[in-house]
């Protein structure tokens, strides 16, 4: 469990696992608290929520009755074909297909990638996302993700996106807005914004 597996102190944990993990997976564990913060919707709560799946532990996430993004059935379409072939099909003719995810559900992302490795027939070779540091861009073909290559990349699922989009000839693009000082005198409301207004410079750009 990861709560048995969270000793505060680090000379704690390294003698825990007496060097039969890399530190980088210790590191990576440690990042999921014992319990969970009181406030769901805090920036630790969503952070929590978040790393949760990336451990395996989904059960924890399915047990937090104050998390309110809950998946729900969404409303049938009239369509008969197959989620993805209809996706493919009304990207036939578009330069740009964008899918929302949330952070916290690994499934969608597998979806992503589904979705992206059945549109490269059509002639799409980009795929771009906000999580990506800059660093990403030296990712080859058929090489794989490291954590430094973006927040999200050391979620497994997230990682087998990563991996079947270079082994699929795409070029992985971040976009993600820096933010400067000037940013700590603005509201949420208004660092989000800015924060939109530069991810859209940022995709436009490249």
């Amino acid at each position: 469990m990861v709560a048995a597996y969270a000793p505060k102190d680090r000379a704690a944990r390294i003698e825990a696992v007496n060097g039969m993990l890399p530190d980088h997976i210790g590191r990576f564990f440690e990042a999921v608290p014992v319990s969970p913060p009181e406030n769901l919707l805090s920036k630790e709560g969503q952070a929590f929520m978040q790393m949760l799946p990336a451990v395996g532990r989904e059960d924890i996430h399915a047990a937090q009755d104050g998390w309110p993004m809950r998946p729900h059935e969404c409303e049938a379409h009239q369509s008969t074909r197959p989620t993805i072939r209809a996706i493919v099909d009304a990207a036939k003719g578009t330069r740009i297909v964008v899918i929302n995810e949330a952070h916290d559900r690994p499934r969608h992302r597998d979806l992503i990638r589904q979705v992206a490795v059945a549109l490269r027939p059509l002639g799409y070779s980009h795929f771009a996302a906000e999580t990506f540091s800059d660093s990403v861009s030296s990712i080859e073909q058929s090489s794989y993700p490291l954590m430094e290559h973006g927040h999200y990349s050391n979620e497994p699922v997230f990682g087998a996106l990563m991996r079947d989009l270079t082994a699929n000839g795409y070029k992985l693009v971040p976009y993600e807005h820096r933010s400067n000082s000037s940013n700590v005198e603005l509201d949420a409301h208004a660092r989000a914004s800015r924060r939109e207004e530069g991810q859209a410079d940022n995709g436009r750009a490249d």
